[in-house]
């Protein structure tokens, strides 16, 4: 990641969120084992040189309120990683609407008309039309922190 420019980096994965220590929630990489999971604290440390980091997984977009500092977890390790926009969920997702949702997101931003709001906001609009995924949890969860170019 570090000398090269991405659009998008995106994981699709488990999240994990630790209340009491934000700096070790993360994203499982791997099975169990000492390195399967990248920690916020280690995420702090990358040069991520992206648009957008996507991290389509469970409740990725939580962590701490600290007073003085403003939320701690993952969306805020991405940002000072580099990224320019962070896509994140605030509560368990379904792996079938969220798969759903995000094919339908990559296909608006491929668009030259859609901004990533834009693009969030159509895909949300297809989930939301249909009756199996109308109900807020599925079309919902996922919201975008930082830049909208």
């Amino acid at each position: 990641l570090k000398n090269n420019r991405f659009r998008f980096v995106h994981f699709a994965t488990h999240g994990l969120v630790n209340d009491d220590r934000p700096d070790y929630s993360g994203l499982a990489l791997a099975g169990s084992g000492t390195d399967a999971l990248l920690q916020a604290s280690e995420i702090f440390n990358l040069p991520i040189n992206a648009d957008m980091v996507v991290l389509s997984a469970c409740e990725t977009g939580l962590g701490q309120l600290v007073k003085g500092e403003g939320m701690v977890g993952l969306t805020r390790a991405f940002m000072y990683a580099g990224a320019s926009t962070v896509a994140v969920s605030l509560w368990s997702v379904s792996d079938q609407s969220t798969s759903t949702l995000m094919r339908e997101f990559y296909g608006h931003l491929r668009g030259a008309d859609a901004s990533k709001t834009e693009a969030l906001q159509r895909a949300k609009l297809t989930l939301l039309s249909d009756e199996s995924t109308a109900h807020p949890f599925h079309w919902a969860p996922f919201i975008l922190v930082g830049l909208n170019d």
